[in-house]
Order: C-alpha cells, then structure tokens, then sequence
C-alpha cells in the first residue's frame, strides 16, 4: 500500500497535468489506495495544503532556481512543492522527513536525476525558513504571494469591495470552514441530530441563528454514519441555507430550480413546499441529475422531480412556476477555501460567463408565472458575475422590478462574504414578475 506522501505526490501530479479539480483528485487518490485513517487525513492535509498555497511556494522554490519554476517537469516540481508543503506549513513533520521523502519519491520516477537538484532545493528552503516579498516595495505581490491570490484578483475585490473588505475576504482563506449540514426536519431536529452525531463520534454544534443548520469539523466518519444512510440531513452551505430561508417559500408553491446539482437548494426548498408543493430540479448533466434523485430518495422527499435539461435552452415542457431558481454556473471565487484550485483562474477564462449567465437567466424568466419570483445566485465574488448581469436583465425585460429581499439587501441583490458567517461567498438578486393586466 502506497503512503500519505506517495499518494499526495500523484494526486499533485495530476493536478499539474490535467488541472484536476481538488476534491476530484483527493477522492480518487484515496479510493484507489484505501489508505487507513492517519494516512488517509495525511494524504488529505498535504494535497489540500498544497493546493491552497501554491504561490507561496513556488515563490519560496523560485528563490532557490536559476530557472523559471514554471519550466520544471511536473514531476520534479510536484516533488518540491510537496516537500516544501510539509517544510513550512507542517510543525508535525521533521525538517530532515520533508526533504529525505520528497528525495525518495523523486528517485521513483522518469526525473530521478533530479534527486540531487530536489534536494538541495527543499535543504535551502529548510534552512532559510518562510520568505515573502518586502510589503514596502509592492504590497499586492507581498498579499499574492502570502495568501496565494493572484495579484489581479486581489485588485478585482479592493476596486470592487474597498480594501477592508478585501483584506478580510484574503484573511479567511488561511482558515478552513466547517461543512455545513442541513437538518431533515421530516425525521428529526438540529439539536438531537447533533446528539446522534456526536454519539457516533463526529464533531457537530447547532448553528445559532439559522434554524436547520448544524457544523461538522470532522467529515471523515459521515458519509458512512447511520445518521446519513437514515436520511437525517444533507449537505448544504450555511450561505446556501440562508439564502433559501429568505425566498419565504410558502407551502404548496411549484418551484423550479434550473442548474441543481448537487441538490442542496433543492432539498430546503422541497421541505419549504411540503409534500403540496412540487420542485422541479434540472441539470444538464445526467450523472448529476442521477445524484439529485438517489439524495431524495434518502431524504424521503417524494415531492422533487429531477430531469435533465439545459438551463439556457427554453423548453416549452417545463411550464410554469411561483419562483424560478438560477444558480449558474460561475467563476467560484467564493468556494476558495473549499476549492483551492479556483483562485488560480486567470482574468480572461471569466470573461465569457456573464454572458452565459444572462442568457440563463433570461431563458429561466420564461418560467415564472404572474406576479411570480425569478431568483438569481453565484457562489462568486465578481460584479461583473453577480450585480452587472442583473442590472442588464433589469434594463432589457421590464415585465421584471427588484424585488427587496430583507434587512441585510445591500441596496442591490445581497453579497455574503466568508468572513460573515464563515462560511462561502454569495450572491443572490430576486426579481419580481408583473401581474398581467387583466388578471384578478
């Protein structure tokens, strides 16, 4: 069996090779190897950490080269991270472990005349601890590289949000958020859950001032509990769930919800509807659409139809809904600590999606009955994403007006950010549809 540092070091490699998402490689790696519990929460700390820091650490091998690290092979590059992972953001690992394991790993593979390169690498590195650039000469490089964000997002969020705000958003991200349950309220409450989960050895608190929600720090026992395999709750974002809780979806309304996998919103809003109700949830992906209807089926909710379709194509089967769903697809930016490999986008592979998003939302207005809601969201933290699409929408379809969602609406939509609730970044805007003329 392969240890923790084997299997981080190809889940690593792949990332470098086929930009793998992070919880993708970290779940394949570790069913392929079905390491035990230390080696497999090992494995996990390294890729993940890895991953979230990749900046600094590429900065700190860089100062070391007489190369550009961006043209090292993938495979002597992933052994340096790896090893410098483990140097300067583990105080768990011996110094001399870090360097003689990534060396022994090196030496298993085509790039095995780089032992000695490697290290000599990861020795400096190890000597002359963490370095960052001085803050004086260039305070976006010195924030890039010590909280590993690109420097054009960083300027994205202070033009966007003001500095402050943005030195906040930057300082969670050294921080991960708990997972975020949501109570099946059909079978039991926040509070015994959290007794039954807490019997079967998992950490879980009540969420104060969100109902149903309930924090788990350690996941690893859960997908295997008896309290999931009961249907006793989901997985769902504390910023999701508040976001549901203030649609006041009333009992018995027909909701559909367009781009819904995994199905998070979908499960609240079904239990929001009762069994009067219907939610049709939607996903272009099948294999996605098959995990909506097995989520039911655990949960008990006999009032969710899950199909396949393409939200920014209209379909005249579908018919028509009180409120109208759109989560679109988005950049991400704020899932970061949850997806590490999100923050490496570049500015110009996001251009293209406002426009995707629009054309979503306009197909999504197609659905909404009289006097009925359109409701837009992103995990994101970019304007041109969030505020800007709906502002457009606004303009070119005036059957639509902003619809106020509650005390904390920014005057336009409402931005969640991380530090909030710790939890992920989010935005949502609702529009109200005009009643036909003539209509009681």
């Amino acid at each position: 069996m392969k240890d923790a540092r084997q299997i981080a070091y190809e889940a690593l490699l792949r990332f470098e090779r086929d930009k793998a998402y992070s919880n993708m490689i970290v779940d394949s790696a570790l069913d392929a190897e079905k390491p035990n519990e230390t080696e497999s929460s090992f494995a996990t700390f390294l890729i993940y950490t890895t991953l979230e820091n990749l900046l600094t650490l590429d900065y700190n091998i860089s100062l070391y080269l007489r190369q550009d690290v961006g043209k090292l092979r993938s495979e002597i590059l992933s052994a340096l991270r790896l090893g410098a992972c483990q140097i300067l953001f583990s105080d768990k690992v011996p110094l001399s472990a870090a360097v003689n394991e990534s060396v022994k790993i090196i030496k298993k593979t085509k790039a095995a005349y780089a032992s000695g390169f490697v290290n000599a690498v990861l020795r400096n590195i190890s000597k002359n601890g963490l370095r960052l650039p001085d803050p004086k000469e260039d305070e976006l490089q010195y924030l890039s590289i010590k909280f590993s964000v690109p420097v054009w997002l960083i300027k994205l969020w202070q033009n966007s949000y003001g500095i402050e705000k943005t030195n906040d958003i930057i300082g969670t991200l050294k921080k991960r958020p708990p997972l975020y349950l949501r109570v099946n309220k059909l079978k039991n409450s926040a509070e015994s859950l959290v007794t039954k989960l807490r019997n079967s050895g998992i950490e879980a608190e009540v969420c104060t001032g969100v109902e149903y929600a309930v924090a788990v720090n350690n996941a690893g026992k859960l997908w295997k509990s008896n309290e999931y395999l009961e249907g006793l709750f989901y997985v769902q974002d504390l910023s999701s769930q508040i976001f549901c809780d203030s649609l006041n979806i009333k009992a018995g309304q027909a909701v559909l919800d367009l781009c819904a996998a995994p199905g998070g919103k979908t499960f609240t809003v079904a239990q929001q509807t009762g069994l009067g109700g219907i939610v049709k949830a939607y996903d272009i992906h099948a294999n996605r659409v098959a995990l909506i209807k097995e989520g039911a089926k655990r949960l008990g909710f006999s009032n969710v139809d899950a199909l396949v379709g393409d939200a920014s194509v209209f379909n005249p089967d579908i018919g028509w809904a009180d409120m109208v769903i759109c989560d679109v697809p988005c950049s991400g930016f704020g899932v970061l600590r949850r997806k590490p490999e999100v923050r490496y986008k570049t500015a110009d592979s996001v251009d293209n999606l406002p426009e995707l998003q629009y054309r979503i939302l306009v197909n999504a207005s197609n659905y909404v009955s009289d006097s009925g809601l359109l409701v837009y969201s992103t995990c994101t933290l970019n304007p041109q994403e969030n505020e800007e699409v709906c502002k457009r929408f606004l303009k070119e379809n005036p059957l639509f007006s902003e619809q106020v969602i509650d005390s904390f609406d920014n005057g336009f939509g409402r931005t969640i950010f991380p530090q909030d609730y710790d939890s992920d970044g989010f935005f949502y805007f609702l529009f109200r549809k005009a009643k036909a003329i003539g209509s009681i």
